[in-house]
């Protein structure tokens, strides 16, 4: 390769001088710097630029631009502080006012709104120039944009009528600030050329970049591209004949350019011939010179120039005639005289030209026998000298080249092609420093070729570094100075494959292999990389445009895999047809394994099951006999692994092993990364499967070995989280970032821990690198919506996973899932329904009197699912749980007591309407609950009656019934948003008091893990019908009871998934009709950890709970002025619950069982505590102080009986007090199912 792209640079390539530079050396590497920074900018690359712009600022310290610039990045960074600094150094060093300006607005810009850009991006890519234009501007009200996103907003209202001119003006303001920023410069010649008025003037400035040796290669061929596209509009118009000109003075084979030349351009006479023949485009002044030649005026010189061209071309005999006819024609032209004389000199020997003919055509052998023949002639000379190094170079002959070179100096000292010459062979040896100090003194003189050489310098620091960023950095440095090769293209492709960054290594040969001319070396590139990352298409479509002759040896097996994709494409529409025949089709022989691969991929995408998948595999290997090639077993090991079987690649690892075969270095790579995937894929297994500790076991000894395995330290993280250790799980992951910051896989699982962990920032910032690189790939779109999900913003993230649903089950993957060989369709892509049991309802709810018991539906993940089938999972609750939702309850509860006293038996049938606002964090209820009490007939007894109303003191009026039970309906509705709840109802209307019941609770997260929660709120007491109904005195027909609760109370609960622990305390007032006032005090506090833990759908708790109240004064009988309701002096418990719950299937459960010890004391009262009523007003109820046994038990079963419906029944005893309970709920729960 040296050979051809050293030796060919010829004498006359090196005679020629580049033009001095008008700036100062420090000045031009300044202003280099800057437009790298600009560069680095424009990709989002930010520590690049940040590099670029410091080295700028060492050399000049008080650059304006790149100051400007530097605080541009540290906004992007996200540091507004830093980017502050900046702006006091900018305005120190005298900014023009623009300049601050610019940067005081893009420090004051608010974030970018990354979803609604990326909606934005996608319109002006489908061509919706006006409608993207709006997008934009309602994105982007400011004035003036940062770099990185003014460049893309202008490239937008340009093409759009409406936004031409503003697109114009901000192109030019922003330039006027940042003159160095090349990308803006593109964007605005782009822009100018719309307009003939102003196209002159952007087809001048693109050719200058276009032809610069300054630019860069990615702004070189942008710059080509927006040339080539406005000559386009341009016509035949005789005024573009001179930009035709310019253009085919770079792309002489651009057909359509030369076809419009044709039609408008007028024949050159003979100063256009004799300016092709100095370019040695000796066809165009041969037919120049023809074509004037019988014009008397110009005939003498037209012959001498067809005299030269015969000379250029070896024919010397007819050099001569011409040159001799021309001197007949003009006797007196001296430069005749001298051409004609010349043809006898060594260097115009007719086989000079020939030789270097052969040169060129690589026809080194009849060049070397020619060669010998020129010497026999004329001795060594320079040329011969320089033909032999070249051919020497070809056959790879470096010391005998080395030589020649050497040779060549001593005839021509300083010979720049020489100089070139010795400086490749240095770099073929591996002796880097010093031919970069040779390329230094061809950098002195100009030397044209030097960016070859350059080039292939950094290429051999790339091959010679370990660190593969600088390895991909160095190799786009080579391709800015040698940006036409295709194998160089290709390697730095690869190098970006390797850090992860698989879409630009995309988007880089894709912009090559559809601009590149239809060379070789460029389809050949191109067929590799497409090859590489299995785009079998794009291989079959540049197969269709190679010649035969292209292809060769090592192309061969692309070319049989490319026909193996062919006929898997044709296979029948019905998968069980198509599996059917793939479970048959010959892999044999497949010496690299990508046969297998294909069938393997093909019969997943036609969900396939996995065992038989694995059988083709198998049936393969047995076929490979005893001997399995190396890349065969890597690639049969790796595909194992993706189906979930380690062990059999395991048995694949050993066989290899057992071999003992030479690995390449690369091969080693692989075997080493399919080690690590066996041992990730078991540990994740294990972690399904509930045991983190085997899974922790598999994972470390290998970690400890490999302690840089990205792959290693995520499978670790998964583990922590298993654990629920989200922390420790983020601190692997960091790690991992930390290892490769650009891997997509590494930023998604960060984004994830860090929203676990509370980290939102870290979440955010690895969304919007996503969303910035990675567009099309689905989990970006997952975790957008978990960060829409944890802001409140459920509607969007629905529409989020639908979008990351479509992405995941599309039929062409991102690069990164092309490269994937086993990639496989998720078996969730096929069509399916919702199904009941993929619905997990919350079994924990209590029964809240006047709404009942809720059956919300609740999300939990299962590992067991496929990405795809858990996407569907958390849509489809999500769909369900925005919608309306109904429950209903028919609830019976039994109390003990004295007959028309302390007894109550209710039945409650509550039923409440859920309306989702915004999301599920806000939503409206609307309850009615028809209720009926029966507490007996006090009146029945005669020891009874003297403790109710005021018989005791008047008796019972004559004709005053005592009703068997009372009635009525309760309303209510609650509202909630996030942290905030409120209510307001009513107790049933058409019991005998009636009272407006609500309150309000805040309950906002302190920290991740703590919250406060404090209530107000005003409640019915129902220990009785007197204290929740109220009652009619027999003794005097007026209502008293229908007591409420005002209270208010505070508590701090601080819990994780593991255990929680909770204290607090309130204050209550309790009034009600006719009954005496009443205060309560309470505290309480207590805990509980899970102590067990199935798959995560069974959990078993254990806990404390630790109460107290007290009362000011007892109140617990029905005479007048009491209010019916338990109300101790002072109430202790200790109470030990434990709760177990559960999911299978369409069955949910809770059972629950709670015992303890509880002690209270009852103070002595007065009968009548309002007083009066005679002798009996002054008569009390004797105090108690009294302990024992206190606790309850509850059972809830659910079953989902549709996607859309849902039952449960419940079931408990609870003794606290001095009464018994027992109760039944029947719920039901509809949610429509989409």
């Amino acid at each position: 390769m040296l050979a051809g792209a050293l030796g060919m640079l010829g004498t006359m390539g090196a005679a020629r001088a580049a033009v001095p530079p008008s700036v100062s050396y420090a000045e031009g590497i300044v202003n280099q710097q800057i437009e790298e920074g600009y560069f680095w900018i424009n990709h989002n690359e930010d520590t690049h630029a940040l590099h670029a712009l410091q080295r700028a600022l060492q050399i000049q310290s008080d650059n304006i631009e790149a100051l400007l610039m530097l605080g541009a990045v540290q906004v992007h960074q996200g540091d507004p502080a830093a980017a502050r600094q900046t702006l006091l150094r900018l305005e120190n060093a005298h900014g023009s006012p623009e300049q601050i300006a610019a940067l005081q607005q893009w420090i004051a810009q608010p974030p970018v709104d990354r979803v609604a850009l990326s909606h934005a991006r996608a319109t002006a890519d489908a061509g919706h120039a006006t409608q993207a234009m709006f997008q934009y501007r309602a994105l982007f009200p400011q004035p003036l944009l940062s770099p990185m996103l003014e460049v893309e907003y202008d490239r937008v209202l340009s093409g759009a009528p409406l936004g031409y001119a503003d697109a114009v003006r901000r192109l030019r303001t922003l330039l006027s600030i940042g003159p160095h920023d090349m990308e803006a410069r593109i964007a605005l010649d782009q822009s100018l050329g719309y307009r003939p008025v102003s196209r002159p003037e952007a087809l001048a400035d693109m050719r200058a970049l276009a032809t610069s040796p300054d630019t860069s290669s990615m702004i070189r061929d942008e710059a080509v591209q927006v040339w080539r596209r406005t000559l386009d509009w341009m016509g035949v118009d005789p005024q573009a004949a001179p930009y035709y000109r310019a253009w085919l003075d770079i792309h002489p084979d651009d057909t359509v350019i030369s076809q419009r030349m044709q039609q408008i351009e007028r024949m050159q006479r003979v100063n256009a011939g004799f300016t092709a023949l100095a370019h040695d485009n000796l066809d165009q002044a041969d037919a120049a010179f023809q074509d004037c030649v019988a014009e008397p005026s110009v005939r003498a010189a037209a012959t001498e120039g067809l005299g030269l061209v015969a000379q250029r071309r070896g024919d010397m005999t007819k050099a001569r005639a011409l040159l001799t006819q021309a001197v007949a024609l003009d006797p007196a032209n001296v430069e005749i005289h001298r051409a004609l004389a010349a043809l006898d000199a060594p260097e115009n020997d007719p086989a000079l030209p020939q030789m270097w003919q052969l040169v060129s055509h690589h026809e080194y052998d009849r060049a070397w026998a020619l060669l010998s023949e020129i010497e026999k002639r004329h001795g060594q000379i320079a040329d011969t000298v320089q033909v032999r190094a070249i051919i020497l170079e070809a056959r790879h002959d470096w010391s005998a080249a080395k030589v020649a070179w050497t040779d060549l100096l001593r005839l021509s000292p300083g010979n720049p092609s020489a100089e070139a010459g010795l400086a490749g062979i240095l770099i073929r040896e591996g002796r880097l420093d010093e031919a970069a100090r040779q390329i230094d003194r061809l950098r002195a003189v100009h030397f044209a070729r030097l960016p070859v050489l350059e080039g292939l310098l950094l290429q051999a620091r790339a091959q010679a570094t370990t660190d593969p960023r600088l390895r991909a950095t160095l190799l786009e440095q080579a391709l800015r100075q040698l940006p036409d090769n295709g194998w160089d293209h290709l390697h730095l492709a690869q190098a970006l494959v390797a850090l992860g960054q698989t879409d630009r290594a995309q988007t880089l040969m894709q912009h090559f292999c559809d601009t590149a001319p239809r060379r070789t070396d460029a389809l050949q590139a191109c067929f590799a990389f497409a090859m590489q990352t299995h785009d079998m298409s794009g291989a079959a479509a540049l197969l269709a445009h190679m010649p035969p002759a292209a292809i060769t040896p090592d192309m061969a097996r692309g070319v049989a895999l490319v026909t193996l994709w062919k006929r898997l494409q044709a296979l029948p529409a019905s998968d069980a047809q198509a599996v059917a025949m793939l479970q048959d089709m010959p892999v044999a022989p497949d010496p690299d394994g990508m046969r297998g691969q294909m069938v393997v991929d093909a019969m997943l995408r036609r969900h396939a099951s996995n065992a038989q998948a694995i059988a083709v595999l198998d049936r393969a290997m047995a076929q490979a006999g005893g001997t399995l090639g190396v890349d065969q077993a890597l690639a049969y090991g790796g595909t194992f692994v993706q189906l979930g079987d380690p062990s059999a690649a395991q048995r694949v690892m050993d066989r290899l092993d057992a071999e003992g075969l030479d690995l390449t270095p690369q091969q080693r790579d692989a075997r080493q990364q399919i080690r690590e995937s066996i041992v990730v894929t078991r540990a994740d297994q294990y972690d399904v499967a509930g045991r983190p500790d085997l899974a922790e076991k598999v994972i470390d000894p290998l970690l400890a070995q490999n302690p840089d395995s990205v792959a290693l330290l995520l499978a670790r993280g998964r583990v922590e989280n298993v654990r629920h250790h989200s922390r420790q799980a983020l601190d692997f992951d960091m790690r991992a970032l930390h290892l490769k910051p650009d891997d997509r896989v590494v930023q998604a699982t960060v984004a994830r821990d860090a929203l676990a962990v509370g980290q939102d920032h870290v979440a955010r910032d690895m969304a919007a690198s996503l969303m910035d690189h990675h567009p099309k790939w689905g989990d970006t779109w997952e975790i957008q919506a978990e960060l829409d999900g944890h802001a409140g913003r459920e509607r969007r993230q629905l529409g989020d996973l639908r979008h990351a649903r479509m992405l995941d089950c599309a039929t062409s993957g991102s690069l990164e899932e092309q490269m994937n060989s086993a990639m496989r369709l998720d078996p969730g892509c096929a069509e399916g329904r919702t199904r009941a049991r993929d619905e997990r309802p919350d079994a924990s709810l209590p029964f809240i009197v006047g709404s009942g018991v809720a059956m919300p539906e609740t999300y939990t993940y299962d590992p067991r699912l496929t990405p795809v089938q858990t996407l569907d999972r958390q849509a489809g609750y999500l769909s369900r749980a925005l919608a309306p939702q109904a429950d209903g309850n028919v609830e019976i509860r039994d109390r003990s007591g004295q007959s028309g006293l302390g007894h109550l038996t209710s039945i409650n049938i509550p039923m409440t309407a859920t309306i989702p606002l915004s999301s599920t964090r806000q939503t409206v209820s609307f309850s009615i609950m028809p209720s009926v009490l029966l507490s007996g007939n006090a009146l029945a007894q005669p020891a009874n009656a003297q403790q109710y109303g005021t018989v005791a003191a008047n008796g019972v009026r004559p004709g005053f019934h005592m009703p068997g039970a009372v009635g009525g309906v309760a309303v209510g509705v609650r509202y909630k948003y996030d942290w905030i709840t409120a209510d307001v109802g009513s107790t049933p209307l058409g019991f005998t008091t009636s009272n407006v019941v609500g309150g309000i609770e805040l309950a906002p997260q302190l920290t991740r893990n703590l919250t406060l929660r404090v209530t107000g709120e005003r409640r019915a007491v129902i220990d009785s019908l007197l204290s929740y109904a109220g009652a009619r005195d027999p003794g005097t027909g007026q209502v008293w009871g229908g007591v409420t609760r005002n209270r208010g109370h505070g508590q701090l609960e601080w819990g994780t998934q593991a255990y929680n622990v909770y204290a607090g305390g309130g204050y209550a007032v309790m009034k009600g009709t006719n009954t005496v006032a009443n205060h309560e005090a309470e505290a309480g506090a207590g805990g509980s950890a899970q102590i067990w833990k199935g798959r995560d759908t069974q959990h078993l708790r254990l806990g404390l709970d630790l109460v107290y109240f007290g009362y000011k004064r007892n109140t617990y009988y029905f005479t007048w002025g009491q209010g019916g309701y338990f109300s101790p002096r002072a109430f202790m418990a200790a109470l030990v619950p434990v709760t177990y719950d559960g999911h299978s299937g369409r069955w949910s459960w809770m059972f629950k069982g709670e015992a303890g010890y509880q002690h209270y004391t009852q103070d002595p009262t007065a009968v009548f505590p309002l007083g009066g009523r005679g002798v009996q007003g002054h008569q009390t109820y004797a105090g108690l102080s009294t302990g024992g046994l206190a606790g309850n038990v509850q059972a809830r079963m659910i079953y989902q009986l549709t996607p859309g419906w849902r039952m449960g029944l419940e079931g408990g005893y609870s003794r606290s007090g001095s009464w018994d309970e027992v109760h039944g709920i029947f719920m039901i729960h509809y949610a429509p199912s989409h």
